[in-house]
C-alpha cells in the first residue's frame, strides 16, 4: 500500500483510512524496510538463465527472419545436472516463449548437423536449420550483406 502510494495518493489513503494501521495518514508513514526472507536469489538466478535463452532465441529467429508462429526445433545441452534441474522447472516458460515443435533438453546433447549455435552461460543452444530455411539463399544473402559492408568500411 505504501509502495502505491506515490502513483495513487488519494485511492492508497482512502483504503488505508478503512483498514487497521499505525499513524494518521498514509502519506507520513514510514517506507517498508527491505526483508531479507522475501529475497530468492536462486529464483532470480534461475530465471535470469531462462530470459537468456529466451532471448537468444527468439534474436535468432529474428536474425534468419523466422516468425514466431514457425514451430523450430531446440535442443538445449546443459552443463551439468543443477543447471538441467532448473532447465526442467523452467521448461513451460521455454516452450511458451520459443514456439518449439520439440524441445530437447539434456547434460549430453550433442548438435546435429547444419545446426545454429549460442553458447551461454551453463547451456549451449542448437538449432536445426534444416526445413526452417533455405541455407544456400542465407549464404547469398550473409556474401551480399559483407560486400555491402565492406565496400562501406573502404570509403
Amino acid at each position: 500500500m505504501r509502495l502505491l502510494h506515490p502513483m495513487m495518493p488519494f485511492i492508497t489513503e482512502e483504503i488505508w483510512q478503512h483498514l487497521p494501521h499505525e499513524g494518521e495518514s498514509i502519506t507520513i508513514a514510514a517506507w517498508p524496510e527491505k526483508n531479507e526472507a522475501y529475497m530468492f536469489k536462486d529464483a532470480v538466478e534461475d530465471m535470469e538463465l531462462l530470459k537468456e535463452i529466451i532471448r537468444s532465441v527468439r534474436n535468432t529467429r529474428a536474425e534468419l527472419n523466422v516468425p514466431m508462429s514457425k514451430q523450430i526445433e531446440l535442443l538445449v545441452n546443459a552443463k551439468d545436472d543443477q543447471v538441467l534441474a532448473k532447465l526442467n522447472r523452467g521448461q513451460s516458460y521455454i516452450e511458451k516463449f520459443c514456439n518449439p515443435s520439440k524441445l530437447q533438453m539434456g547434460t549430453g546433447v550433442k548438435a546435429p548437423e547444419k545446426s545454429m549455435s549460442q553458447v551461454l552461460t551453463g547451456v549451449e543452444l542448437f538449432l536445426p536449420l534444416a526445413g526452417l530455411l533455405d541455407l544456400d539463399a542465407e549464404i547469398a544473402r550473409l556474401e551480399k550483406e559483407l560486400d555491402k559492408l565492406t565496400k562501406e568500411v573502404e570509403r
